[in-house]
């Protein structure tokens, strides 16, 4: 990959993120209910059908739908009722001619009988049973594997698992559920200004807001957060506390200290540590300080210390790596076109990613900002859904078309 020292393009940086060899998350077989939305690691056939026998949908008569024929109210037919079904339980013996057996919901239709005709088509008298109604042969009866057949396929690699997903492997009996691993990511805050929420507030100084930003963003996407805390702005202190999250993630993400600042020290310590430069800087706003390195499969990406920025950039950038690592289908980001329903009237010499909100109103999607648009701001990503690029030199007015980029 070409590597440009001032400003690279995003979709070249989206690429080599998103191509970078990354080791592969292992398949771990997790109990059903500790794999709720987690990655299915391998292609699932049925073991068995659904339903694994016919049975009835209704509580009735299991019959001959033969000896039904002609039966109405005006002129019932009288069978003789010889066995009693609940669900649960199969038949004791085949029906004859004449004999019918009492069914309920779910239980195995039996042998000899074709149909069956529900409870509110008979009168019950005692041992017999008055038919007010016909009943055509196969009516009324759910056939063995109507909705899945043995060794189908039913769920495929990279499928997020649901609760849909988790009822359907329980019913096929399906415990354990071969996983992937969550991929682990160590996320580190750097910057003298930090302090822990642990600590006091004193002057100077702010709470570390960006690990649990992007904390939330990697669980999201299927990854496990190793938690980094943060360091001062010195280069051999960012260089040991990276080396300790080494030994448990491949990716690292850092906030803070990849600007042109005297403290900002994150391109160095990734040379320090021996990796390959990818790129530094992006042509966007915000977040144009972003830079990455890789090192055999480890993979470091600094991302600005404003949360506004590192937000932006993670979502153009990360959000997909990370997916598409942790085995999902869903890595891929979305756009769809959407109208504004106010202006931006501020113009840059670079593109800019802004912030939005989008709804379906009167058959469009309409697109409106979350408030300020400033890299340190915070508040705008609450409401945010969306992304809307702004080209270099522009303005964007109420009422135009843009293309939103989904979150």
């Amino acid at each position: 990959m070409e590597r440009n020292t001032y400003r690279f393009i995003l979709e070249k940086a989206q690429e080599c993120l998103w191509n970078y060899p990354l080791r592969p998350p292992m398949v771990e077989p997790l109990p059903i209910l500790n794999a709720q939305n987690r990655v299915l690691g391998e292609d699932l056939f049925a073991p068995y059908s659904l339903p694994p026998f016919d049975r009835s949908p209704l509580d009735g008569y299991a019959l001959l739908g033969e000896d039904s024929l002609g039966a109405s109210k005006k002129n019932p037919k009288v069978l003789t009722v010889v066995d009693r079904i609940p669900a649960g339980h199969i038949g004791r013996r085949e029906l004859q001619a004449g004999e019918c057996a009492r069914i309920f919901t779910g239980a195995p239709i039996p042998l000899g009988a074709n149909a069956v005709l529900r409870q509110e088509d008979t009168e019950s008298a005692g041992e017999t049973v008055r038919l007010l109604s016909e009943v055509t042969p196969g009516a009324n009866i759910s056939r063995a594997g109507e909705d899945v057949s043995a060794g189908e396929p039913i769920l495929t690699r990279g499928t997020m698992i649901g609760p849909a997903e988790l009822a359907l492997l329980a019913a096929l009996g399906v415990d354990p559920v071969p996983c992937y691993a969550r991929p682990k990511v160590g996320i580190l805050s750097t910057g003298d200004e930090i302090v822990a929420l642990t600590s006091p507030l004193t002057p100077g100084k702010i709470f570390n807001s960006n690990m649990y930003l992007l904390a939330g963003y990697v669980s999201r996407d299927g990854g496990e957060p190793v938690l980094l805390g943060s360091v001062h702005d010195k280069v051999e202190l960012i260089q040991a506390r990276i080396q300790e999250g080494l030994a448990q993630a491949d990716l690292i993400i850092t906030t803070g200290g990849v600007s042109v600042g005297d403290y900002d020290v994150v391109k160095e310590v990734h040379h320090e540590l021996g990796a390959k430069g990818l790129f530094t800087k992006l042509d966007i706003k915000p977040g144009t300080p972003m830079t990455a390195s890789g090192l055999g499969e480890k993979l470091f990406i600094g991302l600005s210390g404003n949360p506004g920025a590192a937000a932006v950039t993670y979502e153009l950038t990360v959000r997909t790596l990370l997916r598409n690592w942790a085995g999902r289908k869903d890595g891929q980001l979305s756009k769809v076109r959407a109208r504004l329903t106010e202006s931006f009237s501020k113009i840059s010499n670079q593109r800019r990613f802004l912030r939005g909100r989008i709804e379906w109103v009167e058959g469009e999607y309409r697109l409106s900002f979350t408030g300020k648009q400033n890299p340190g701001v915070m508040k705008s990503l609450l409401d945010c859904n969306c992304l809307v690029e702004v080209p270099a030199q522009k303005r964007l007015l109420s009422d135009d078309w843009v293309e939103a980029i989904l979150l």
